[in-house]
């Protein structure tokens, strides 16, 4: 199954109705906890029933720039699609600033960017992600997959790189591009 992303939503953020771009914005602004369940994950225990979606973007989300943890059912059962094509940028997720944030049980994919095409951690964020797949991303710089920068600090844990590809001839790291910061990869091909 596939849905789209509300933008730019209609403000509410409850446990009926909240969009992730909406549910971004909140813990952004302080309004709510900082922990995000996409679809598929319940409030407690193994995600029952989860099927597989995917979560079209229609445009950027804004960045993350406070604490959070976005809870995924599993990376083979919930994707996060920036639908970025040539000429028109988006970048599926960005963290950034004085933060610590954990991504879980999803899979990133279809993002584009100048740099960090599929996930960007920088000034100084802290993040850890788990069981995700970066795939099918793209950059026309460096970072096809995932971008570390500014004293950024990336933690792999049980996750997969895979078809992310940088575009200029002269930039790097296709999967994982890391710059003044620290990578930390455990059991993550």
């Amino acid at each position: 199954g596939g849905r789209r992303d509300d933008p730019p939503g209609d403000g509410r953020c409850d446990r009926a109705h909240c969009s992730l771009r909406e549910a971004i914005t909140a813990v952004n602004a302080g309004t709510t906890a900082g922990i995000i369940r996409l679809p598929g994950v319940p409030a407690s225990g193994p995600a029952a029933g989860a099927m597989n979606t995917t979560l079209t973007l229609a445009s950027p989300l804004p960045a993350i720039t406070q604490s959070v943890e976005i809870r995924g059912p599993g990376a083979e059962l919930f994707a996060i699609d920036a639908n970025a094509s040539a000429g028109q940028d988006r970048r599926v997720l960005e963290f950034r600033g004085q933060l610590t944030a954990t991504l879980s049980g999803v899979r990133v994919t279809g993002g584009r960017a100048p740099a960090g095409g599929g996930v960007l951690v920088a000034e100084n964020a802290t993040v850890t992600l788990r069981n995700v797949a970066v795939t099918g991303n793209a950059a026309d710089g460096s970072g096809g997959g995932i971008l570390v920068l500014s004293d950024g600090n990336l933690t792999l844990e049980d996750s997969r790189l895979a078809q992310n590809r940088v575009l200029a001839a002269a930039a790097g790291g296709g999967g994982i591009s890391v710059g003044a910061a620290r990578a930390t990869l455990r059991n993550t091909r």
